[in-house]
């Protein structure tokens, strides 16, 4: 099955599948990580560098399912549902998310630059591939994030209900 978003039906669907559609991978020898993961309570997308989730609306098109995406602009996503018996397992996104109490709170969370800037001063070690650390803040004002304690560790991102979030892994040098 075939579903079509634009821009032009409103900000809500459209924007949740573009702001995850970034985290696709475009990797041949991951099928599965070249889907967007549909369930009953989140849509994600991860290419093992980078995840984007945003919390499944209460009405929604989608069935839950993998999703290839046939085609991504700034205004039009169209999804393809995937037969999942076709690819293998997803991965266990879970594993990664944060617990509220783990998350710090911005001091400035009104202006992503502003919000950007302090995740970055507050981070001592490990370098970010700077265009998947800005994409966290394409969707929604990030208001908590997560400090790493290590360099490898992730950084964590979410704004203020939980509802979007953005886990970054940190490049290896």
């Amino acid at each position: 099955m075939i579903y079509e978003f634009t821009k032009k039906d409103g900000p809500g669907m459209f924007q949740k599948i573009y702001f995850v559609a970034q985290a696709v991978s475009s990797d041949k020898t991951k099928p599965a990580l070249a889907c967007i993961l549909i369930n009953d309570e989140h849509i994600v997308a991860t290419d093992g560098c980078r995840l984007h989730l945003v919390n499944q609306p209460e009405y929604h098109p989608l069935e839950p399912g993998l999703y290839k995406v046939v085609k991504y602009t700034k205004t039009v996503i169209i999804l393809n549902s995937v037969e999942s018996d076709t690819l293998p397992d997803y991965p266990d996104y879970q594993k990664v998310l944060p617990v509220a109490e783990e998350m710090v709170v911005l001091d400035s969370p009104a202006s992503a630059a502003a919000s950007l800037a302090q995740v970055i001063r507050s981070r001592s070690t490990g370098a970010f591939d700077f265009k998947f650390f800005s994409d966290a803040f394409t969707f929604s004002s990030v208001t908590y994030y997560k400090q790493a304690k290590g360099e490898y560790e992730p950084l964590l991102l979410a704004n203020e209900d939980y509802s979007v979030m953005a886990v970054v892994m940190p490049m290896r040098t």
